[in-house]
Order: C-alpha cells, then structure tokens, then sequence
C-alpha cells in the first residue's frame, strides 16, 4: 500500500501557517533564550580527531603487546629447542649406554657358557675317575688272598 505524500489544499495551507507562526515566535524571542550558533561543525572534526587519535593509541599498544607476545614466544622456541637438543643428547647417551649394555650381556652369556662346558666337563671327568676307581680292584685288598 502506498501513501500519499500529497496534502490537500487545506492541509498545505495549515502546514504553512503553522511554519510562519514558528518563524514569528522564533523571532520574538529574547536573545539570552534563543539558541547560538553552534560550532558544531568544529565540534564534529574535534570528536572524529579525537577517535583517530584513541584509535592509533589503541593499535599502537596492540602492537606493542604483539611485539612482546612475539618475543615471549620466540624465548620459548629458543627454550624449547634447547630442551630438545637436550633431550636428543640424553637418548643418543642412553642408546649407547644400551647397546653397549647389550654387547657385555651376550660376552657375559658367552662366558657362562664356556664355563658351564667347563664345569660339565669338569664333573665327567671326576664321575669317570671314581667308576674307574671303583672298577679297579684296590691293592691290598682282599682279593689277591683268593
């Protein structure tokens, strides 16, 4: 639905004196009431100027916390990488120290083995020694009487 933006002609006429009666009081008013011109148009650039400024103030101590949020976080890369240079370190240390653990492990292994085989020689010969000294007759025994 569209309205009519037309008055009619009466309404335009009192729409007139209206604005006229406006006008005169205006007029006749004392001036400490009327209204002074404004500055308005100073005031506008003083406010827009104003935000300019708090707006910079605003970026340039976001940049200064970025500035340090990047330093901050480049102490902890360095940091970081320190530790893990550190820790690389200390598992090439304990690999070593695993292998070589490893390597005196199969060497005392070895040995055991070699000593086991001793011992187990060891015992068959005394074993084979007392069934052959239990074989043989003794002397001054008994049986040369018979």
């Amino acid at each position: 639905m569209e309205r009519s933006l037309r008055f009619s002609r009466f309404d335009e006429s009192d729409a007139l004196d209206n604005v006229y009666k406006l006008g005169q009081a205006l007029k006749e008013r004392p001036s400490a009431v009327r209204p002074r011109p404004s500055n308005r148009g100073q005031n506008d650039w003083a406010f827009a100027l104003d935000a300019v400024y708090r707006a910079a103030e605003t970026m340039r101590v976001n940049e200064e916390q970025a500035r340090e949020t990047e330093v901050r976080s480049m102490d902890l890369v360095e940091k970081a990488i320190k530790e893990l240079k550190t820790a690389e370190g200390r598992l090439q240390a304990a690999e070593s120290a695993g292998a070589a653990a490893a390597e005196r492990a199969r060497d005392a292994e070895v040995r055991a083995q070699e000593a086991e085989e001793w011992l187990k020689r060891l015992h068959d010969a005394i074993v084979g020694r007392n069934r052959n000294d239990s074989a043989t007759p003794k002397r001054g025994s008994g049986s040369a009487a018979a």
